[in-house]
């Protein structure tokens, strides 16, 4: 048991569980001033001002916070962090006018990273993503969602959970994305993944408790989407959809009781109404619009709504190549018209939830007691692009 003292400001972040994530505001950061707070195994126990701190735990072990601000930490539920070499290259063309399914159909996007991520050993590989793991908790970040998906075939994808499993630092939840692209017979490449890899897959990671797949023209549809869900039976599962056009699959993924939506960009007015009946959460990766030159999410239509939004950077070599928490807030602020407020609860108690991790993301008793600590208060967040003054994390 340890007793944290000498907090100048505890923002408990209360309000956003008591709402369940729902049209957050500024009042739900429910601060506490001079405050101190009590840890027993991994869970807070304890919140209130250190004045009123209870006779029992004056014994326990104290850790002077020095007069810094607590905040809950981050969540960062959208990556697909483990992967080999860049799409550097691509990012010229872009610029030059080609699209995203021009880029894939040439060669290059998926495809490449596929091909690079093939050529790495594991070991190399962990090596290179454990870098990457150690840049997103330095900005606060204790729950991190890594997803496969650049194997294309059983080895290779098995390979890129492997070293997920293996990241250390925070806590990281591997993502199965092996309907992520194709080559060949799509019917043939769709079979082999839900009737082989699938249950293999299960069989060899044991923790392996999410799964996901692209719901997008020219890659896979609503119903590559059912069958999936049908092999999955009560596994978690998310779903890219609606990205580069309206297909259909967000509705259709939280009719299934998929946890998580993720882009969501193209939606009729009737989907985000239909969407609001659902627990599913609505991951908007404003990141990869902004790198696509595309659209953005109607954030303030689903928020309105009364749909939990949750934010991420997308992280990628290609759509997103970019962890920058402050850079993904200040888009959704900016170009997605989202409050301060309805940002952090997107990063904290929504991007905890769409990942179906219901006790984290508010420092209130029986919640996990993931926090970092700053010398800056809530307004000095996701306003300066570079600027995330996250201080020390405790995970």
């Amino acid at each position: 048991m340890k007793v944290y003292k000498n907090i100048r400001t505890l923002y408990t972040f209360k309000g956003f569980l008591k709402k369940e994530g729902l049209k957050p505001t500024a009042k739900d950061y429910a601060p506490i001033k001079d405050a101190a707070m009590v840890v027993n195994k991994g869970k807070v126990e304890w919140v209130g001002k250190e004045s009123k701190l209870p006779t029992e735990y004056k014994k326990a072990k104290n850790i002077d916070l020095k007069g810094q601000n607590v905040f809950p930490s981050f969540t960062e539920c959208h990556t697909h962090l483990v992967f080999g070499g860049d799409r550097k290259a691509e990012f010229e063309k872009k610029i030059a006018g080609a699209t995203y399914l021009e880029i894939q159909k040439s060669g290059g996007g998926i495809a490449k990273t596929v091909k690079d991520t093939r050529k790495i050993s594991a070991e190399e590989l962990l090596k290179i993503s454990q870098n990457k793991v150690d840049r997103f908790k330095a900005q606060g970040v204790s729950l991190l969602e890594v997803k496969s998906g650049y194997g294309r075939d059983f080895k290779n994808e098995a390979k890129q959970l492997e070293v997920a499993f293996a990241l250390k630092g925070l806590k990281v939840l591997p993502t199965y994305l092996a309907l992520h692209s194709f080559t060949g017979n799509k019917e043939d490449y769709v079979d082999q993944v839900l009737n082989k890899n699938l249950p293999e897959m299960i069989k060899k990671f044991p923790k392996l408790k999410r799964f996901d797949l692209f719901v997008e023209s020219g890659f896979f549809d609503t119903k590559d989407l059912r069958e999936l869900a049908v092999r999955l039976g009560d596994k978690n599962f998310c779903v890219h959809a609606d990205q580069l056009s309206h297909c259909g699959g967000s509705v259709e993924s939280a009719r299934l009781g998929a946890l998580s939506v993720e882009h969501a960009v193209f939606l009729k007015d009737k989907e985000i109404a239909e969407l609001s009946r659902y627990p599913t959460v609505v991951n908007l990766l404003p990141g990869a619009d902004f790198y696509l030159d595309t659209k953005y999410p109607e954030a303030r239509k689903l928020i309105d709504a009364g749909v939990r939004v949750a934010l991420a950077t997308d992280y990628n070599p290609g759509s997103s190549p970019t962890q920058d928490l402050s850079f993904i807030g200040v888009l959704a602020r900016r170009q997605m018209k989202m409050s301060l407020a309805e940002v952090w609860c997107a990063y904290t108690l929504n991007a905890s939830r769409s990942l179906g991790v219901f006790n984290k993301g508010a420092l209130v008793k029986d919640q996990v007691a993931d926090f970092f600590t700053s010398d800056s208060g809530p307004d000095d967040f996701f306003y300066e692009v570079g600027f995330h003054p996250v201080k020390k994390v405790y995970c």
